[in-house]
C-alpha cells in the first residue's frame, strides 16, 4: 500500500464518520482475513469514538463460523454477515446516551 492508498482510506473512513454521526448510528465490525485493518484504520481517526463501538477479529475457520458474542447481542441482534462486514444499529436502539 502506498502514501494514495492511505489517503484514499482516510477519507473513506471521514465520509463513514460523517454519515454515521447525522444518521445517529454507531458501528461494531467483525474481521477476519483484514486482522483488524478496518478498525485500525476507524480508530486512527479522532473522535471515531462517538460512533465506532467495537471491533472483533477471528482468524480460525472455528472462529469465523460462529458470529462474536458480546453482552450487547441481547439488545440487538448480530447480522450473519460474512466475515469483514460491518453493521450499524441506531444509538437509540442500544442504550447510548
Amino acid at each position: 500500500m502506498d502514501e494514495s492508498d492511505n489517503i484514499e482510506i482516510d477519507r473513506r473512513v471521514k465520509a463513514l464518520s460523517d454519515h454515521l454521526l447525522k444518521a445517529n448510528l454507531v458501528m461494531v465490525t467483525a474481521e477476519s482475513c483484514t486482522g483488524g485493518g478496518i478498525a485500525q484504520a476507524i480508530t486512527a481517526l479522532a473522535g471515531s469514538s462517538r460512533w465506532f463501538d467495537s471491533g472483533f477479529v477471528t482468524y480460525s475457520n472455528e472462529a469465523t463460523v460462529e458470529p462474536p458474542r458480546t453482552a450487547r447481542q441481547r439488545r440487538y441482534r448480530l447480522s450473519n454477515s460474512p466475515s469483514g462486514a460491518g453493521f450499524c444499529r441506531r444509538h437509540d436502539q442500544i442504550g447510548f446516551e
